[in-house]
C-alpha cells in the first residue's frame, strides 16, 4: 500500500504575509509607531502557532527567493528584535503614554475567506495580544474578501489590515506594488498612503539596471522600506501538500512557478494500486 508523505513545493515565487499600516492617520503617520509595532510583536510566534511552523520569519522586503537581489545582512530580526518594553518606551517618546491602560485604539482587519481565515484569523489574534501586553487596544474585524477589498484599498478605510500576497518571479511584478507611490484604489496595490521619491527613484533604477547591477539597488530599496515601515513583511511562507506514493506523475504536477493550482488530472495510479 502507498504512504503519504508530505511533499514541498519549490516555488520561483514566495509568498508573503504582511502588515499594511495607514500611514495618512494617527498614529500610523509616525514612523517610530510603526517600528514599535513590529518590536512588540514575536513573528515567531506567528510562525509556530499560525502556520504551525510552515513558514518563516522574512528577513526584509526582497524576498530570501530571490538569491541574487536582496541583501540577507538586513534582517528585521536583527534590526527589530522582539523587546515589548522597548516599543513601550518608543510609544511614550512618541507621545503615545498609557492613560488608564492603554495608549491609542486601532481596528486591524483582515479577510475571513474560509481558506484565509485559518491563518489570518489567528495571526491577527497573536498580533492583539502582544499589542495589547504594551497598551494598544486592538478591535479585529475579519470581512469577506470584497468587503474587505473595498474596505483597504478602495475606501482606504483602515488602520492595519493583513494580506497574504505572491512576490511572483521578480521583485518588479511582486514587491513593488506594496511599497511605490500609487495613487489609483487597485486591490493589492499599495493602499498605505506612503510615498518616498527616493524609494520609486531606486526601484526603476533596479528594475532598468543590467541584471549584474540590480542588486546594489535593491540594497537601497531594502534600507528605505526596513526604516519606513509602511508595510511589514511578516513571513515567507511555504508549500506543502499531503500525497500519496501510489500516485505517478506528482513531480511534474507541482512544477509550479507562482500561485500554485496543481493540476490533478495530471497525475495517475500507480499499475495494480
Amino acid at each position: 500500500e502507498g504512504k503519504v508523505i508530505a511533499h514541498k513545493v519549490e516555488l520561483s515565487a514566495p509568498e508573503r504575509a504582511s502588515l499594511d499600516l495607514n500611514t495618512a492617520r494617527k498614529p500610523f503617520d509616525d514612523v517610530r509607531v510603526r517600528q514599535a509595532l513590529l518590536i512588540a510583536m514575536d513573528r515567531h510566534r506567528i510562525v509556530s502557532d499560525a502556520y504551525h511552523g510552515f513558514a518563516v520569519e522574512a528577513g526584509n522586503a526582497i524576498p530570501e527567493q530571490f538569491t541574487d537581489l536582496t541583501d540577507p545582512s538586513i534582517k528585521y530580526s536583527e534590526l527589530y528584535p522582539y523587546e515589548p518594553a522597548k516599543a513601550a518606551k518608543m510609544l511614550d517618546d512618541a507621545g503615545y503614554k498609557l492613560v488608564n491602560g492603554k495608549r491609542f485604539a486601532m481596528e486591524l482587519t483582515y479577510p475571513s475567506a474560509e481558506f484565509l481565515r485559518v491563518i489570518m484569523e489567528p495571526m491577527a489574534q497573536i498580533l492583539a495580544a502582544q499589542w495589547g501586553a504594551i497598551g494598544i487596544d486592538v478591535r479585529l474585524v475579519g470581512l469577506d474578501v470584497q468587503l474587505w477589498v473595498d474596505k483597504v484599498y478602495n475606501q482606504r478605510n483602515f488602520d492595519g489590515s493583513l494580506v497574504s500576497l505572491t512576490g511572483r518571479t521578480d521583485p518588479m511584478l511582486g514587491v513593488d506594488r506594496s511599497f511605490l507611490c500609487n495613487s489609483t484604489h487597485l486591490p493589492y496595490v499599495n493602499p498605505t498612503s506612503y510615498c518616498n521619491p527616493a524609494l520609486d527613484a531606486a526601484a526603476a533604477k533596479a528594475n532598468t539596471a543590467a541584471a549584474a547591477d540590480r542588486r546594489q539597488y535593491y540594497k537601497t530599496y531594502i534600507e528605505i522600506v526596513a526604516r519606513e515601515l509602511n508595510e511589514i513583511t511578516l513571513t515567507n511562507v511555504s508549500t506543502y501538500y499531503g500525497v500519496s506514493t501510489r500516485f505517478e506523475n506528482l513531480q511534474k504536477q507541482f512544477d509550479i512557478s507562482f500561485n500554485e493550482y496543481p493540476n490533478w488530472a495530471e497525475v495517475w495510479l500507480k499499475p495494480g494500486q
